[in-house]
């Protein structure tokens, strides 16, 4: 059963490119306390700092550990759970300001959608309008609660790491250097097909969520025009095409982690092993080596969560772009329209006539009846109608 509604494919798109002016200029409608993610930002800087001379201590302690201090083992545990303690602290604040940030929006949303004007949800599929309420507004909370501050702590821990890499062995820092570049080339094809299958995954999803939510809340409309078989073969179609996407991106990600974990671990066994030669030469303590390895893994992960940071952009800007198209869309009724008093005036009818051939008087002064009392009930809807008034 089609009626001619509006979808998500049907809309005409370019080249989704996400633009922090429109990102922030919906936000900023909403007038969220930005103290909060200043403060969670903050905070989470200071973790990343403490958290970049845990490997120093570390390095001291391996190279001290015959004649160990007792004061710097304390040193060490009490920035190590500094550390943890602000990271937690500022995801909570980050968290709450997300939270937020997420119910005013929904609460716009659901305001503006209860104003809007009938026509535009016979032209929108029920499932779309739900998407947008629910699904494009947590992609808005989680690019500005967790992906955006989450991504500034990254590179700040990127830089600071790669600097104090640097500054300990640059040798090794090259090597590394050279051997990441190496993996990535190498696992460029398997991510290209996994972000492609995923696409395709959640747009089948978005299908099959929006058709399947428009013939249930439709379902007498099926029922009476005998459109259940055919309704049947849409969705088993749906359902086929999912399947076949999800055994792609099964065999996808079935390759993907074990390569991944292959090629790191020969990556980390080179560092290691070049290390070790290192250290036996004399040129490089033990206590440095694992130190080295412990930037080497805080290094890691600054890159992966900027990957991640630019998947949410390409994600959040067709979310930010579809909620303001609703945001701007026309209202049924206009606030500062002037409302009319209709208590204690009279409904009038004039020069009303109807006409029914070979039907008795009897039927049409119900058929009068029950009409007028729809009217009124639509009209004025606390009016009880007493059915002996009419004549």
């Amino acid at each position: 059963m089609h009626r001619g509604r509006i979808s998500s494919k049907d809309i005409p798109k370019g080249k989704e490119k996400f633009k922090f002016r429109n990102f922030f200029k919906l936000i900023n409608q909403l007038n969220p306390r930005y103290s909060k993610l200043i403060i969670g930002i903050i905070l989470g800087f200071i973790a990343t700092g403490t958290n970049l001379l845990v490997p120093q201590f570390a390095q001291r302690l391996i190279n001290d550990f015959k004649s160990l201090s007792p004061n710097l083992v304390i040193l060490t545990i009490s920035i190590f759970i500094i550390g943890l303690v602000l990271s937690a602290l500022s995801g909570l604040i980050l968290g709450i300001f997300g939270e937020e940030v997420v119910s005013k929006l929904r609460k716009k949303l659901w305001q503006k959608l209860l104003k809007m004007p009938v026509k535009y949800f016979d032209n929108t599929k029920t499932g779309e309008i739900s998407s947008r309420l629910v699904n494009d507004t947590s992609q808005v909370k989680e690019l500005l609660a967790t992906t955006l501050p989450n991504a500034m702590t990254s590179i700040l821990q990127f830089f600071g790491a790669l600097f104090i890499m640097l500054a300990m062995d640059w040798q090794m820092t090259i090597l590394m250097f050279v051997a990441v570049p190496i993996i990535l080339l190498a696992m460029l094809p398997i991510m290209q097909q996994s972000r492609k299958i995923g696409r395709k995954r959640q747009d089948e999803l978005a299908n099959f969520s929006s058709d399947s939510t428009n013939v249930l809340s439709e379902i007498r409309l099926v029922k009476s025009s005998n459109g259940e078989e055919k309704e049947l073969n849409n969705g088993n179609s749906r359902i086929d095409n999912l399947y076949g996407i999800g055994v792609k991106e099964a065999f996808i990600n079935s390759l993907t982690s074990p390569i991944i974990n292959m090629l790191m671990m020969i990556m980390f066994l080179g560092i290691l092993g070049y290390g070790a030669i290192r250290v036996m030469n004399g040129s490089m303590t033990m206590g440095a080596l694992v130190s080295f390895l412990m930037y080497l893994f805080q290094i890691m992960s600054p890159v992966i969560i900027i990957s991640q940071f630019f998947n949410q952009l390409s994600r959040t800007s067709g979310s930010t772009e579809r909620i303001q198209q609703i945001l701007e869309e026309d209202e049924e009724f206009s606030e500062d329209k002037e409302k009319s008093d209709i208590s204690g005036k009279t409904l009038k009818f004039s020069d009303v006539s109807f006409h029914m051939k070979r039907i008795s008087k009897f039927y049409v002064t119900l058929i009068c009846r029950l009409n007028l009392i729809l009217l009124l009930h639509l009209l004025v809807p606390q009016v009880v109608v007493n059915q002996q008034s009419f004549h």
